[in-house]
């Protein structure tokens, strides 16, 4: 958020966002509650949800600093690789390189005497890209840290629902792996309202004929079912508050709703604009539309593309 506008734009909140953070006080309570009880906690729902919001901002800010310290960790190309760079990354003793990982681990813990989270976020990714191999290793890793009664360490898998299906083959090794267990829901619409509410008085913008713009705004961007996508919801937002800041009086009201218009047109006018911002370093319109294709699935949710894919498909376009 800057200080102009109080809508986070396609980032995930954070714990230092939580002045802005509306409309998950229940969801964070559950999900407190069970990291407490549980040493290893699995959070999964629809992509788009707020998963990661809810961990990075709702959870953290549930604990004070001595009690919390978040290693944040995605699979990139390995994931154990991963794990290791995060813990490098935050240690203040210099581990060996040939450290065992859950040695590391101990060694980054007694360097804090802080519990310690390993949060690893869009962990589908694992399944997506992983091997056999790097899985079964990852397993036996989290099965060996839940074993030690010397680390206090907790784990906290954050992933699509979709793949969730996907840990039934590692129970042999975890037999407690679906104990702790949360699905994040989509927000109600009412809810969305309150959300979009309050950040807009956190930031100064006063909403005129209140329920009537509250409701225009989710009647403009609710797809057939009468849902809202809070990525979808972000950037419909950000483009509002740039028409608000143009008005004199800083107010929202259903003009302003009404002269932005539907959800599709703003996308439509937004993925244009970071077509053209990438087209004057490719020079190649076609080859940016051909890029960004591999990220999407076909139900139109994004997907991991390594650096090597990337490149290839561009070779392929450029030819």
């Amino acid at each position: 958020m800057n200080d102009k506008n109080p809508f986070k734009f396609l980032d995930s909140y954070t714990k230092e966002d939580r002045d802005i953070y509306f409309g998950r006080e229940k969801e964070t309570e559950e999900l407190y509650s069970k990291i407490r009880k549980s040493r290893l906690t699995l959070l999964y729902g629809l992509s788009g949800t707020g998963k990661t919001s809810l961990v990075q901002c709702g959870l953290a800010n549930k604990f004070s600093d001595s009690d919390w310290f978040e290693l944040y960790v995605r699979r990139s190309d390995n994931i154990m690789k991963s794990i290791r760079t995060a813990i490098d990354d935050h240690s203040e003793t210099l581990i060996h390189p040939k450290t065992e990982l859950s040695e590391a681990l101990k060694i980054f813990y007694l360097d804090y005497f802080r519990p310690v989270y390993l949060l690893f976020d869009q962990f589908e990714e694992l399944f997506i890209s992983g091997s056999k191999e790097e899985q079964e290793t990852f397993m036996s890793f989290i099965a060996e840290i839940l074993m030690r009664e010397d680390l206090n360490v907790k784990i906290i898998l954050v992933m699509r629902e979709e793949y969730f299906t996907h840990l039934d083959k590692f129970e042999d090794k975890i037999p407690d792996i679906f104990n702790s267990r949360m699905r994040l829901e989509r927000m109600s619409n009412d809810t969305l309202m309150h959300v979009v509410e309050n950040i807009s008085k956190k930031g100064g913008i006063s909403i005129d004929n209140k329920t009537v713009v509250l409701q225009q705004i989710i009647d403009n961007i609710a797809n057939e079912n009468q849902q809202v996508e809070l990525p979808y919801l972000q950037v419909y937002l950000d483009k509002l508050n740039n028409l608000v800041e143009k008005s004199k009086d800083k107010a929202l009201d259903i003009n302003t709703v009404n002269k932005l218009g539907k959800l599709e047109d703003v996308l439509g006018d937004f993925l244009e604009e970071q077509v053209s911002e990438i087209e004057k370093d490719i020079k190649d319109k076609e080859m940016v539309w051909g890029i960004l294709k591999m990220l999407i699935t076909s139900e139109g949710t994004k997907q991991p593309v390594s650096l090597n894919d990337l490149i290839s498909e561009y070779e392929k376009i450029k030819k």
